[in-house]
């Protein structure tokens, strides 16, 4: 495989004595070939078959690339975290476990690191760090949780979720070492969330495909949640509307503050569009939390720099833009579903929600470690019939995390939330790289909003929100070191 890359490489080295063109003719040539003989096999053995010879030959060569580098194991989970749900829907198998294939990347990106030794500054010597692993480390006690014990369960919920967890971390933590890292990262998680909000645009605008259409309606449930005031909510390429509008919201929030960062006019020309698309397909999503996440993050932005004439500006307009949506003169069924999500004593939804959390309490105050991880919701259904915990809905992220693993484990997120917040910024006020200072307020103002989302939703446990956000954990305290090491240049590599 290494082979067959350099043969193709166009920089000098191996392979420096085949001119440009040849090499390109001679790869045009292969893949000509190879579609031939995948489309003959396709006619010939089955549609099956030549879907598994498709995925090996993509597979085995994306597998090398993030094998050799973590960040593109970083950014080829991500990918494919907004990309399941579509081969989900076209496929019609609506169960495809796809979600391992992302799950796979991560694992084959570490498995390069521990075969490279790759070593980093400061793994440990932070507190987001000891705040991490001591959360790893209680989700592991919960195997020997007296409230549920099922090993098939801890394997699929718990265990697979703190190996995606490590791995996303130890490969941020080998992956962010310069600011060239970190702004391909965010191009990436970018232009993803964008390609996102125009083709929830499109749904909106000309109207569902057939593959989506047959999806949706497939599950009386999930259509009665979509269908709302006479028209269908959007979920565009994700797994859902809560998701999409989550993501949206997370996206628009770190693409507004980017826009107020010290970069060449067109470049923020080029964010304010893509924000403002993010917005809209947010809007059509339907989801009150993400319609919340939007404000709470602006004004944590605004908080963090208020002494900048930019900020005061900024504030300004959005405080202008706000109230008009809030009390213009103007109606329509999104535009009331965003006013409502700022009334939540008159929403139906949030009350049905205050009465469970209500029903549940008694039993939260007696199990200090919660009911079992996947002991609530459909997970309960199938693991453990009969638990109290069996089909409840927790609907917000927090009151899973209390319901499942207690009080114990909710104050261990929550802390380690604040400190990831605490230690972000501390930094921010001491980086003195313009561009890295944007790239705290970015990512710092979006965390902040997933995690207040996440009283009303699990917020943070939406893909690829889940994996972006453990990235912002590391980056909250590697952005401070890149600025020390390369405070006289844009590039300069973290020892």
């Amino acid at each position: 495989m290494p082979q067959l890359v350099n043969f193709f490489k166009a920089d000098e080295g191996l392979n420096s004595n085949i001119h440009p063109l040849l090499r390109s003719i001679l790869l045009l040539l292969v893949l000509l070939s190879a579609s031939i003989a995948l489309t003959f096999l396709i006619v010939s053995k089955g549609w099956v078959f030549g879907v598994i010879l498709l995925s090996i030959i993509v597979g085995l060569p994306l597998a090398w690339i993030c094998f050799n580098n973590p960040l593109h194991a970083l950014v080829a989970s991500i990918i494919l975290s907004y990309l399941i749900f579509v081969v989900r829907r076209v496929s019609g198998v609506y169960d495809l476990p796809t979600g391992t294939v992302s799950d796979a990347i991560l694992v084959i990106g570490v498995l390069g690191v521990i075969f490279r030794k790759s070593s980093v500054s400061e793994p440990i010597k932070n507190p987001i760090s000891i705040a991490f692993f001591i959360s790893i480390a209680y989700l592991m006690i919960q195997i020997a949780n007296p409230n549920a014990f099922n090993i098939e369960a801890w394997l699929n919920l718990a265990f697979r979720g703190i190996i995606v967890k490590i791995s996303v971390f130890v490969l941020s933590l080998h992956a962010f070492r310069t600011k060239t890292d970190i702004k391909n990262f965010t191009i990436i998680c970018l232009v993803f969330a964008l390609i996102a909000a125009l083709y929830g645009m499109y749904q909106e605008l000309v109207g569902l495909p057939e593959f989506e259409l047959t999806w949706v309606m497939s599950d009386p449930v999930r259509y009665k949640l979509f269908y709302i005031n006479g028209q269908l909510r959007k979920w565009s390429i994700l797994g859902e509307v809560s998701s999409f509008g989550v993501i949206m919201a997370f996206s628009a929030i770190t693409t507004i503050i980017l826009a107020l960062g010290p970069y060449k006019s067109y470049k923020r020309v080029l964010l304010v569009v893509s924000a403002i698309c993010m917005l809209i397909g947010m809007s059509y999503s339907g989801t009150r939390t993400a319609y919340v996440m939007v404000p709470v993050g602006i004004a944590f932005y605004i908080m963090l720099t208020i002494i900048s004439k930019r900020t005061m500006v900024f504030s300004v307009i959005a405080v202008v833009i706000g109230t008009g949506l809030m009390f213009g003169p103007f109606y329509g069924g999104t535009l009331s579903r965003i006013r409502t999500a700022f009334q939540p004593s008159n929403d139906p939804s949030m009350q049905v929600r205050e009465a469970n959390r209500d029903l549940i309490q008694p039993y939260m105050h007696s199990h200090p470690m919660g009911g079992g991880v996947g002991t609530t919701s459909n997970a309960g259904k199938k693991y453990y019939p009969g638990h109290y915990l069996s089909g409840f809905p927790p609907d917000s992220g927090y009151m899973l995390t209390v319901l499942e693993t207690g009080y114990i484990g909710l104050a261990i997120t929550c802390w380690l939330y604040f400190v990831t917040l605490l230690v972000g910024v501390r930094n921010f006020f001491r980086t003195r790289d313009p561009v890295i200072k944007n790239y705290y307020a970015a990512y710092m103002a979006a965390f902040f909003a997933i995690t207040i989302g996440n009283i009303a939703q699990n917020a943070v446990s939406y893909p690829p929100a889940d994996i972006i956000n453990i990235c912002i954990l590391v980056l909250m305290f590697r952005l401070k070191t890149i600025d020390d090491n390369s405070i006289s240049t844009d590039n300069e590599t973290i020892h």
